[in-house]
């Protein structure tokens, strides 16, 4: 079985400016939230610029802020229990 990288994963082999960190750790502290945020919201709640979470999401490797996102609720969806 191939193992799922997480976002955890792909922050811990990402070196992150100051900036970015707050971003990180806004997203790693609510991510049941931050899955269903705009950049704009994401930015206003971790108090950044939203230009900086689009280049935090690049900075992980993902092509812009919109790959991000998905990436964000797939995994969201892999924590809630299957019935």
């Amino acid at each position: 079985m191939a193992t799922t990288k997480t976002l955890k994963n792909y922050i811990s082999e990402t070196t992150l400016t100051k900036t970015e960190n707050k971003i990180a750790d806004f997203i790693l502290n609510h991510p049941n939230k931050a899955c269903f945020l705009t950049s704009t919201d994401i930015a206003t709640a971790a108090g950044v610029s939203d230009t900086s979470v689009i280049r935090f999401a690049r900075a992980l490797g993902f092509l812009g802020f919109s790959a991000f996102q998905k990436f964000l609720r797939e995994e969201h969806s892999r924590t809630i229990p299957s019935l």
